[in-house]
């Protein structure tokens, strides 16, 4: 993942006109706010710290009114909308689709599913999460923190957090849409109440895409929710259980470039179950406890990839499975209105293993079997005192097989004024290395060294009722990192780098009918000794998203996202520039009546040229047309 190659093109001219429209916004207009007329993206304090009251800090968080205008064919679709993210897809819309916070590692951002962590530490992606394995119908909203927080969630969230919420209060539906390029989707979805403290959900669904032999996928997900509340408790129960399956141009192949067009066939299928328990025990606290298991299986059947500028990769049938079982205990409290605190106590049991072959002309068992427990104390406190607040963050895990971890996290914010905020953050992490890296009997080495990180951040905000503008600067240094020494042929510990990049944005409710969005991030990633670029680090990402509120039953939105020229590279051609892109989407829903929504989106409008991997192009423009009838 941290393949280098010929020096990065620095082309900042043409998108400081954007940066200075972004920080210096408008003249908002006397008009109300659009908050109540509007689908937006509001950047509020949730998943970055345990405590109500934190400092607000590169926090974004897109809600359900937002998803249901966008209409998303997939929850990749979905993120592209997450302003300073970067999501790429390997092997086209088939393939594996990944996402990158401030030039970090896919494996570096933690993903949770009602706070139950989904990563798969052991496969070769070392614990990324493929984002298509989701269904976005049954996501009511989505929270990104940006930066490390491994002081809070322990070692995965080296880069940040995404974090999906699912539905709840979602009544009786039925949604349905049709699209080019064999787009289909259906969605039934009824909640409930069952007794006067028990209400309930059942969400079932299935998602196709085949624009080719080659970028093609299925999913389909079946989500149950249970809730339980009684005077001084409250009890969930959660079950998700998906399938999918796909084909797609092997990662790192060359795509369409190779004569071969050898295509990848994955299965794949994940559960995730959970309960979660909270009492109040009076006397201001509370205790919270959270048991959680998941099983991710996959099942992978690769061509191979003959050599080409870099060496090939042979054939191989691979069965993965990783379980894991987390049990999280933590007591709550605050004293007076200016403290608040939370202590807890983690227990994490993981089990993976690798069954399958790789041909070499004659099949070599992969086969191999790990466990890994992780016992981990926390603590978090938080105080505010008219303009001032701090926020302490402190985790200690003592992961079996390696040396106690300590993650410190240290943030504040002070505003001058009612509208302008200053804001501040430091934190170090560490991620273990990766199951795979470990374990595997051909490249893994179980002499590996947890990764680490340093960073630091400081942020201001100006906020009005119909305005707000802010900026964030960034900067992050990673250590003892785990890559592929092809001389060695196995998994070594090796190099630091160091991103540094800043994040404007703008949200702003122009009348009480249009509301704008904007955001723009620069990043400069390189390693700390040696020259080089990094591979799949965008040095400018922007979006720009109008919505409109035209009358009571009728809504659309125009959004423009622009990702600049990266560095990939493949086994047939080795390192390449990928050119820049920009994506024009757009789309309406209509109600003619209060039970029935008809929407249209198109996608890449304009039908522009869209790159992620080498020989990988991206469909062209695409269309879906929906209904959802609300029973």
């Amino acid at each position: 993942m941290h393949t280098r190659s010929c020096d990065a093109m620095h082309r900042k001219a043409m998108f400081l006109t954007v940066a200075a429209t972004i920080l210096l916004g408008g003249i908002p207009s006397e008009g109300p706010a659009a908050e109540e007329h509007l689908p937006r993206i509001e950047t509020v304090l949730v998943t970055g710290t345990r405590l109500a009251d934190g400092p607000e800090i590169a926090t974004t968080v897109l809600d359900r009114s937002q998803i249901e205008l966008l209409s998303p064919g997939s929850t990749t679709s979905l993120l592209r909308a997450i302003p300073h993210l970067y999501l790429f897809e390997n092997g086209g819309p088939g393939g594996l689709s990944f996402a990158s916070l401030r030039g970090g590692d896919p494996n570096f951002t933690l993903v949770l599913v009602d706070g139950v962590a989904v990563n798969d530490p052991t496969n070769s992606r070392g614990g990324g999460f493929d984002f298509n394995q989701l269904d976005p119908a049954t996501i009511e909203r989505v929270e990104v923190h940006r930066g490390g927080i491994s002081a809070i969630y322990g070692g995965e969230a080296l880069s940040g957090v995404i974090h999906f919420i699912t539905r709840e209060a979602a009544g009786t539906q039925i949604a349905a849409s049709v699209g080019n390029q064999g787009q289909r989707q259906v969605n039934a979805t009824a909640s409930g109440t069952l007794s006067d403290s028990v209400s309930g959900l059942v969400s079932l669904g299935r998602t196709e895409f085949e624009a080719s032999a080659s970028q093609r996928y299925r999913n389909e997900q079946a989500l149950f929710k249970l809730r339980g509340e009684a005077d001084k408790a409250r009890g969930d129960l959660l079950l998700s259980i998906g399938d999918q399956a796909a084909n797609a141009f092997p990662e790192d192949s060359g795509g369409e470039l190779s004569t071969l067009e050898a295509i990848e066939y994955r299965d794949g299928r994940q559960l995730i179950a959970s309960a979660r328990g909270s009492l109040d025990l009076g006397n201001s606290l509370s205790a919270t406890a959270l048991l959680s298991h998941t099983d991710h299986r996959e099942d992978s059947d690769h061509p191979g990839i003959a050599p080409g500028v870099l060496d090939g990769v042979p054939p191989s049938m691979i069965r993965s499975r990783y379980e894991q079982t987390t049990l999280d205990v933590n007591l709550a409290g605050y004293a007076g209105d200016n403290l608040r605190a939370v202590a807890g106590t983690t227990l994490r049991l993981a089990t993976g293993r690798n069954d399958g072959f790789v041909d070499f002309g004659a099949p070599v068992p992969v086969d191999y079997r790990l466990e890994q427990n992780v016992l981990s104390a926390y603590a978090e406190a938080g105080w505010i005192r008219g303009r001032v607040s701090a926020n302490a963050g402190l985790r200690i895990d003592d992961p079996e097989g390696f040396r106690r971890e300590t993650s410190l996290r240290l943030s504040a914010s002070y505003a001058p004024t009612p509208r302008l905020s200053l804001t501040a953050a430091a934190s170090e992490g560490y991620k273990l290395p990766s199951f795979f890296a470990l374990a595997h009997p051909l490249v893994g080495n179980p002499e590996l060294q947890p990764e680490s990180s340093e960073a630091w951040e400081l942020g201001v905000a100006f906020s009005s009722s119909e305005l707000r503008i802010e900026a964030t600067y960034f900067n992050t240094t990673y250590e003892n990192l785990v890559d592929f020494d092809p001389e060695a042929f196995s998994q070594v510990n090796r190099g630091k780098l160091r991103m540094e990049g800043l994040e404007l944005g703008t949200d702003w409710a122009v009348t009480s009918m249009i509301h704008v969005a904007a955001s723009a991030s620069y990043l400069d990633a390189k390693p700390t000794e040696g020259e080089g670029a990094l591979r799949r680090r965008p040095e400018w990402l922007a979006n720009l998203q109008v919505s409109a509120q035209l009358n009571p039953r009728l809504r659309g939105f125009l959004a423009i996202r622009h990702r600049d020229q990266v560095i990939d590279s493949s086994v047939l051609t080795g390192p390449m520039t990928l050119g820049q892109f920009s994506s024009v989407d757009a789309g309406a829903k209509w109600s003619p009546k209060e039970q029935v929504e008809i929407g249209f989106i198109a996608e890449n409008l304009l039908d522009l040229e869209r790159e992620d991997a080498i020989g990988l192009q991206e469909p062209g423009r695409t269309w879906r047309l929906s209904v959802t009838l609300r029973i």
